[in-house]
Parts: structure tokens; C-alpha cells; sequence
């Protein structure tokens, strides 16, 4: 049968391996909490498959708004999200959304340091808000979200944020897409994918795409002016433009077949 779950989160805890075949049902969790919240949370060191027809689904009625603007507080920070990864989460079938009231941030699987995400199949729906968010905050644990399918689609696809301000801290970070549709559903306003540091460096991220659909810019090294990301596209279909904010004393590393243009900006 399907969940409806208020107040009360699913939590995969550290040593567990989870599947759940969704059978065309619905998991719905809910919060009525002002802080953070979450539907699902997958823990450090357990992992969780999501598989089959099905929707996961959640709802913060009482957003977090007193947060301070992007990038504050600090970790685990501020954020509504149906799904909390900090382990390894698989998603091939279901559509995962999040439909928090408007105000605060938002998102329908937040990845954070040390995590793994792979999407095979289904949806992630971010919708006014954010579908997929890197938090990444470590010098040595790498944030890691692989896209071989599915459809990705909110006011921004997929965010690559490096929260903190010192450029001596090398965040890795790989982000793989070989399949799929990204969508930005705000394109005049905003991206597919979108990286943003407000200080760290780009040194130690790596983007690879070979494939996949992207509707809605892809933005590479914003914010911050220092060391730009690794980037090889190889394939893919670009409905709008590739975008690199090429700052000052910086070393482009993007690199794209003839066929394609990349914007400085």
C-alpha cells in the first residue's frame, strides 16, 4: 500500500542496503517544522535503490526563510528535501519531487559530502525549486551524482554548490552525465546546470558529459574567479548555450568537440 508519513521521515541507517520496488505506489512525507526537514534520509555509509513506477513525494509547510541568503549557515545548513543523501542512493523508475511551500530552500534530493548519486530512470522534479543540489563540503570526501537517464527538470536541473569562501579548500566533485533530459524550467532566468562557489576552489571538480539532453543554459564557474572546473563534453544535445565565467587568471579546461560553442561571460 502507499505511506503518507507526517512528521515522521524514513531514515536508512549507516550499514544498511535498502531497495524498495515501488509497485506503483506513493511514499508522501510531510514537515510542519520551520527548520530543516526531510522526507527520506539515506546516512553515511548506507545506500538505497528506489525501483519501479512510483512516486516519492514530499511537503515543508513551514519553509526555513531566516537563513541568511545563499550559502548560510554552514552544513548541514537550512534545507527542505524530499530526499537527504549522505550515502548512496540509485533512483530507476519513480518520480521523486518535492513541493515544499514557496520561501527558503528547497530540493528534491540534496547530495552532501561523501555521497553518491546515480540516476538510471524516472523523474526528479524540483519544479519552482531546485531538482538535484551538490552540497559540496569537504576537502577529502567527494560529492558524486552520475545521470544516466531519466528526466531531471526544476527552476535549476542540477547545482554544483561549493558553500564556503577560501580558496585553499579543493572540493572535489564528479558529476558524469551519459543520458537523460536536464531541464530548466526558469531558462530565461536560470540554468540546466549550474556551479556556484563562493570562494572555494573549482581545482578538484570534474565534469564529464557524453551524452544526454540539456534544455536551458549549462554554466560552468560562477561566483568564484580562481581555478575553473575540468570539463570534457563529448556528446550531447544543447537546446541553449554552453556558458564558462571566465573571471581573471584563469585556466579554461573545457573542453568540447568543433561542433560546439562555448560563451565566456
Amino acid at each position: 500500500e502507499s505511506l503518507t508519513l507526517a512528521d515522521n521521515p524514513v531514515v536508512i541507517k549507516n550499514g544498511a542496503s535498502t531497495t524498495i520496488n515501488m509497485n506503483g505506489k506513493t511514499i508522501s512525507t510531510s514537515s510542519t517544522s520551520s527548520t530543516t526537514s526531510y522526507g527520506i534520509e539515506v546516512q553515511a555509509g548506507a545506500s538505497l535503490e528506489l525501483k519501479g513506477d512510483g512516486l516519492v513525494t514530499f511537503y515543508a509547510s513551514k519553509p526555513d526563510t531566516e537563513w541568511g541568503g545563499e550559502g548560510q549557515p554552514a552544513f548541514p545548513g537550512y534545507a527542505n528535501n524530499t530526499i537527504k543523501n549522505l550515502g548512496k542512493l540509485i533512483i530507476d523508475g519513480p518520480t521523486v519531487e518535492n513541493k515544499t511551500a514557496a520561501g527558503g530552500a528547497s530540493y528534491a534530493i540534496d547530495c552532501y559530502q561523501g555521497s553518491e548519486l546515480i540516476i538510471e530512470s524516472g523523474k526528479v522534479m524540483g519544479y519552482d525549486k531546485c531538482a538535484i543540489r551538490m552540497f559540496a563540503n569537504s576537502n577529502t570526501l567527494t560529492t558524486s551524482v552520475t545521470v544516466n537517464g531519466g528526466e531531471i527538470s526544476g527552476k535549476r536541473g542540477i547545482w554544483i554548490q561549493l558553500p564556503g569562501s577560501n580558496a585553499s579548500n579543493v572540493r572535489p566533485v564528479n558529476l558524469t552525465v551519459t543520458g537523460g533530459t536536464i531541464t530548466s524550467l526558469q531558462p530565461d532566468k536560470d540554468c540546466a546546470i549550474y556551479s556556484y562557489s563562493y570562494g572555494d576552489s573549482f581545482a578538484n571538480t570534474n565534469i564529464t558529459i557524453s551524452g544526454g539532453t540539456f534544455n536551458g543554459d549549462v554554466a560552468f564557474g560562477c561566483g568564484y574567479k580562481g581555478d575553473q572546473e575540468n570539463v570534457t563534453v563529448t556528446g550531447g544535445t544543447f537546446n541553449s548555450n554552453i556558458l564558462l565565467n571566465k573571471g581573471t587568471n584563469r585556466d579554461c579546461e573545457v573542453t568540447v568537440p568543433a561542433t560546439y560553442h562555448v560563451y565566456e561571460y
